[in-house]
């Protein structure tokens, strides 16, 4: 199970259970922090959920016993009583919901689309100046074998600049600001596991999972719906995870 803490503003996880009934028992989370983890509708302050979690150990005052060992578990049982029962604070779960990220992609879709046909018909004019020409036929004419050479010719063309505008497009943006355009509009961003940013060896990787989650029936994407940490089929394979980040 994956545990969320925050602290001064800060996001910090996913860390294991352990890992985090460890910061617990060190005072590193304070009582008041919010925390989360899947299953939680909403983020709330660790006192409300420390009954179920190791109290935290404070430092030994007092006489200690006669072996010499600071008596803990006292402290440890006055210290859960003392706990504040307080509200918990709405905050939007960490994990974009499968809605949010079709928006986020069809924005990309969009601008993807302009960028790609403007990007291809420089590169046709500039490679095949006399294609439109070459494919001009007659009403009820047959297109020559000529013609079909040319016309697959564009079809290459388009078809590389598309993937090459896409890997850059995702290169340049997810470097950099760690989403693209349709996810920056949203407040959204692409983080590794553990909350950090993506290689471009990743980035790479993930552009290309992110095409096989569409080739397979868009099932990689409706992955998102039913995954507790919303992940989809590309998560799946590269690690990563798209969070909310106001």
């Amino acid at each position: 199970m994956a545990w969320y803490y925050a602290s001064n503003g800060q996001r910090h996880g996913p860390m294991s259970e352990e890992d985090f009934h460890d910061l617990v028992r060190r005072g590193v989370i304070a009582p008041e922090a919010l925390v989360w983890t899947s299953g939680m509708a909403e983020w709330r302050r660790l006192a409300e959920v420390a009954p179920n979690l190791p109290p935290p150990l404070l430092p030994a005052s007092g006489t200690a016993p006669a072996d010499g060992a600071p008596s803990e578990r006292p402290q440890a049982a006055a210290t859960t009583a003392a706990l504040p029962q307080v509200a918990g604070v709405a905050v939007s779960p960490p994990f974009a919901g499968f809605w949010i990220r079709v928006l986020a992609r069809l924005i990309d879709g969009v601008i993807l689309w302009v960028v790609g046909q403007v990007l291809a018909g420089l590169l046709v004019a500039a490679i095949l100046p006399d294609a439109l020409g070459a494919l001009s036929l007659e009403p009820g004419a047959e297109p020559t074998g000529e013609q079909l050479i040319v016309l697959a010719a564009v079809f290459g063309i388009v078809m590389a600049s598309s993937l090459v505008t896409g890997l850059v497009y995702d290169l340049i943006f997810l470097k950099v600001w760690s989403a693209t355009p349709g996810k920056l509009a949203l407040g959204l961003r692409v983080r590794t596991a553990d909350g950090g940013p993506l290689s471009f060896g990743r980035i790479i990787g993930r552009h290309f999972a992110v095409s096989l989650s569409g080739l397979i029936m868009g099932i990689g994407y409706l992955m998102v719906a039913f995954d507790a940490e919303k992940r989809g089929l590309h998560d799946l394979l590269c690690s990563t995870r798209v969070v909310r980040q106001r």
